[in-house]
């Protein structure tokens, strides 16, 4: 048995191709890319794996390929490391068997799944295996906790409906996004994660809950209005004619209020423009003043707790 465990996430990180790595290269570069994980094989002199993807922010996007293997999240594990993300994989080439919350989700190529990082998990490759791998918050989806949490171990089909549109860009994305730069590539993730969530939430609720078409809507108010420093939940809930309360219970358990949505995509926004050259004159301040942030000290604080490193380090990454 050989556990591997994750970095902090950076900024920005690219993982080129690793070329073909035995089992303990592998554990090491699966480490730097994933929470911590038991990695099992039946011959780690046999063992051959390759991983690639690119990090923006704390989202991240892999490719990995390896024969037979088995890797399990315990919760001594959950424990130590309690990253509260979503895992969305596509099975690209071979089968696997994904099993959490008593459920089993069996997968062959083209059908996807989501689990989380917090409870645990494991997932069995009887043979050799490529898959896809999105890698978010939970807070970035803006679906209900609950209602994600009925779909994690369940098989989803990427060969109709919104699956048949998912599967491809998120295949493609995969195998692209190392060569893609900057905010181009952070733009494409969050789109990512948006069509995720789109494939989600009628999937987990048959015909969606009653208020998911006012968070898609308060969602898109919100990034048509980023840049306004008075955008709160009150003018959020007057655009669209509902009470507070109305606007609270559309998003409680979301994972994430609507305060906090506005914070988090005006942090999301920052980091874009502060990688994107065509900012390059601005300073990280006025990056965030032009966001809505009102006071400098306060944008950095909280830039920096979401990220880990202050606005101007991640101009550099």
């Amino acid at each position: 048995m050989n556990q591997v465990r994750t970095n902090e996430p950076l900024v920005q990180q690219s993982l080129r191709e690793t070329g073909t790595l035995g089992y303990g290269d592998f554990s090491r570069a699966l480490a730097q890319s994933v929470v911590e994980l038991d990695l099992q094989c039946s011959d780690p002199l046999q063992f051959r794996g390759s991983l690639s993807g690119n990090s923006y922010g704390d989202a991240h996007l892999l490719r990995i390929a390896s024969t037979s293997q088995s890797v399990s999240r315990t919760p001594v594990m959950i424990e130590r490391s309690p990253q509260k993300f979503y895992k969305f994989t596509v099975m690209e080439r071979g089968s696997g068997v994904f099993v959490q919350d008593g459920r089993e989700a069996v997968l062959n190529d083209g059908d996807m799944t989501i689990y989380a990082t917090d409870l645990p998990y494991t997932l069995l490759f009887e043979r050799d295996v490529r898959v896809s791998v999105l890698m978010f918050p939970k807070d970035m989806l803006r679906v209900p906790t609950a209602l994600v949490q009925s779909m994690t171990g369940t098989r989803i089909s990427g060969r109709s409906g919104i699956g048949s549109v998912v599967r491809p860009f998120v295949s493609a994305l995969a195998a692209q996004l190392e060569d893609v730069e900057g905010a181009a590539g952070r733009r494409l993730l969050r789109s990512a994660v948006g069509l995720v969530g789109e494939l989600i939430e009628p999937l987990g609720s048959g015909e969606g809950d009653r208020y998911s078409r006012l968070r898609r809507e308060v969602a898109d108010f919100i990034d048509e209005h980023l840049t306004d420093p008075d955008l709160d939940p009150s003018r959020v809930a007057a655009a669209h004619y509902v009470s507070i309360r109305q606007l609270y219970c559309a998003f409680e358990g979301t994972g994430v209020n609507v305060a906090g949505l506005i914070r988090s995509r005006r942090l999301e926004r920052c980091l874009e423009e502060l990688g994107d050259p065509r900012f390059a004159s601005k300073t990280a301040a006025a990056i965030g003043l032009s966001n809505g942030f009102t006071d400098p000290t306060h944008f950095s604080r909280v830039f920096k707790a979401r990220y880990g490193i202050s606005p101007s380090s991640a101009r550099h990454k």
